[in-house]
């Protein structure tokens, strides 16, 4: 049933770095749930790049930002980004008078001190539990802890970890919006009838940075070279930087890499195998958004034995939780997968069946439901 309209909110929904990154992607679900219900959307984005998956499919109010270069030129362009976004949410809280503001990530915290002032209530909406700068993330807890009306974590990790109070905190784990559940439905189909394609490749898409284990999987697929198995990393990040890691590397001919494709569903289907290898002394998954949509494809997949994968990734249905230090448990898993068709197929249903718990409708109404809640 529609929501009455007298029920409907205007939202004004703010996110400071667009890119290709799994809190991006989360944020255009969102807008997309919350029009779906038929609230009305102004979205305001901060971002340097030429686009991002917020800008690829809604309308927004941009503002330019960059967090390159000396940490020194970061923490002044960190301020001003702020500053700006503190003046531009007052600007529209006071024209078009939202009666939420949901903040996605712990960054804008001058939109959540803006919405504060103004008087709007405040929903944000929380992907991680720290930063690689623990003074600011201490921070910017505090600015959530201060104004937040709601808290939404992604997973019970998230939930337990955070130093905020435990009544405004709800978990809504992240999901597939409907056309990805669609395209990975498809995949899931192709694998179920043909099985993996040769030959059998293990895939991991991440950021460039170390502590997301590229250099594990570099390891791997150097141990796994005279092995026929093929290893492919699909990396988020600028061309300079991809250039740049390309040509300080020596990397073994069975690893191909893939900067920001236009969409990583075409890799998935040639994927027997998706991996998330994070150092857990360095980073902690949140979630795990690319395994989710492994899993759906009908792909099994290895995680981190610790943080938000281990809800949503059961060990031995469908994915398995290894250290990604430990590089023996894993090459002989890739090594098994690869090698037994039946083993490989009883883990791509399980894989299938288990990624069914997290459904875009699900999300939709846990959704609105936060925002209901403020009426």
């Amino acid at each position: 049933m529609p929501p009455k309209v007298d029920e409907l909110k205007k939202v004004l929904c703010v996110h400071l770095y667009d890119d290709f990154s799994g809190s991006s992607k989360v944020m255009a679900q969102s807008i997309d749930a919350l029009h779906r219900h038929g609230h009305s959307i102004l979205t305001l984005v901060g971002s340097y790049g030429a686009t991002g998956f917020i800008r690829e499919f809604h309308p927004v109010v941009l503002f330019n930002y960059s967090f390159g270069g000396s940490k020194f030129r970061m923490l002044f362009s960190f301020a001003a980004a702020q500053f700006r976004l503190f003046l531009a949410t007052c600007k529209y809280c006071r024209s078009w008078k939202p009666n939420v503001v949901y903040a996605n990530t712990v960054l804008p915290a001058g939109a959540v001190i803006a919405a504060v002032l103004c008087r709007v209530p405040v929903v944000v909406h929380m992907h991680e539990v720290g930063l690689g700068t623990p003074t600011l993330f201490h921070m910017l807890i505090r600015v959530v802890h201060w104004g937040a009306d709601r808290v939404i974590c992604v997973s019970n990790y998230v939930a337990i970890n955070l130093p905020l109070n435990r009544e405004k905190m709800v978990v809504v784990y992240n999901a597939l919006p409907q056309k990805d559940r669609e395209m990975a439905n498809r995949i899931a189909a192709q694998n179920l009838e043909i099985g993996p394609h040769q030959p059998f490749t293990v895939l991991m898409a991440c950021s460039l940075k170390w502590y997301k284990g590229i250099d594990s999987f570099i390891e791997a697929s150097r141990r796994l070279k005279n092995a026929g198995i093929r290893f492919k990393l699909v990396i988020n990040c600028e061309l300079q930087e991809f250039e740049n890691f390309i040509s300080s590397q020596y990397l073994p001919d069975n690893l191909e890499l893939v900067r920001r494709p236009t969409s990583v569903y075409e890799h998935y289907r040639d994927a027997g195998l998706v991996v998330n290898l994070s150092h857990r002394e360095a980073c902690v998954e949140s979630f795990g958004l690319t395994l989710l949509e492994a899993m759906a494809c009908g792909i099994p997949v290895i995680a981190p034995q610790v943080g938000g994968c281990t809800e949503l990734v059961r060990d031995g249905e469908g994915g398995w939780l290894i250290d990604s230090k430990d590089l023996d448990a894993l090459c002989s898993r890739v090594t098994e997968l690869a090698s037994n068709g039946q083993a490989w197929a009883q883990a791509s249903a399980a894989a299938s069946s288990s990624s069914e718990r997290f459904s875009d409708e699900g999300f939709a109404r846990d959704l609105h439901k936060v925002i209901q809640c403020l009426l």
